[in-house]
């Protein structure tokens, strides 16, 4: 019986990846932009008198997606203390909103005075959403990658068709080749994800998407990241906080204890669980 004189003679030939480009593993946000989410912490207790959670987009220019130099408010059918929920609809909402110069690259929020110093399930599922809608602006070529097919099968112009039968995949070309390697694009996005409080903590992460355009390529990951605090020129003005402070008002929700409790017990009812039950009756 034959031997093998070294084991690495059976192991599978790694494929070629030419780098192309890189998606940012920072977020760079400028000073103006997160201390306006320090702002509305302020004027969300002074307007609705407690903390409550609230969530905004981070905005950049399209020039240069990477960078975050502004945030938009979001807006909410219900905020309560500990819980927040971003909408596909409030997402184009959003961004039917913004100048044509202007886009999301991602979302920022508050856990108010909770004390919840990370993401939550509810956070993750968020910046699911939200990349959804960046990615296709964020999206640019990062690789390419080398194909692997099995059965591939390599024709010359002018062949018969009883030819076509074999192969899974078939290349036609104009004369014979020996040889042939097949590189794939590979795209990739990214959407950015803050989180702040009331004591001036924040976290954050980018959640990254690849995608292949002929193989199966696809790959979601949340990667926690630093935040790069960029040095700007513009500072918050009365005028900001004054319209910072009409948006908290008008666009901060909060629910109503009794009204909550009053709804949870119609839903109770209406599956036929009987309240008296719950109320020790």
């Amino acid at each position: 019986m034959a031997r093998l004189k070294d084991l690495g003679s059976l192991r599978k030939q790694e494929l070629k990846e030419i780098v192309l480009d890189t998606l940012p593993e920072k977020i760079q946000m400028t000073d103006y932009a997160l201390e306006k989410g320090y702002k509305t912490n302020e004027l969300v207790r002074k307007v609705h008198k407690k903390s409550y959670e609230w969530y905004g987009f981070l905005l950049g220019p399209k020039s240069f997606p990477e960078i975050v130099t502004d945030i938009h408010l979001g807006e909410s059918e219900a905020n309560e203390t500990d819980y927040v929920s971003i909408s596909a609809e409030n997402i184009q909402r959003a961004m039917s909103s913004l100048p044509q110069d202007t886009m999301i690259n991602g979302w920022i929020h508050s856990h108010g005075d909770m004390g919840y110093h990370r993401f939550s399930g509810t956070d993750y599922r968020n910046m699911s959403n939200v990349l959804k809608f960046v990615s296709p602006v964020t999206r640019k070529a990062i690789s390419k990658k080398e194909l692997s097919i099995k059965e591939l099968s390599l024709l010359v112009e002018g062949h018969e068709e009883e030819a076509l039968k074999k192969g899974i995949v078939t290349a036609v070309t104009d004369r014979e080749i020996g040889k042939l390697k097949l590189f794939e694009t590979v795209y990739g996005s990214f959407s950015y994800s803050v989180v702040i409080d009331d004591s001036r903590w924040h976290e954050q992460c980018i959640s990254y998407e690849k995608q292949g355009i002929l193989s199966p390529i696809s790959d979601r990951t949340n990667e926690p990241c630093l935040l790069d605090i960029i040095s700007s020129e513009k500072k918050i003005t009365g005028e900001d906080i004054m319209e910072l402070e009409n948006d908290v008002r008008t666009k901060i929700k909060p629910v109503d204890p009794k009204a909550k409790y009053e709804k949870i017990m119609s839903y109770l009812k209406s599956i036929g669980i009987d309240l008296s039950l719950l109320r020790g009756k």
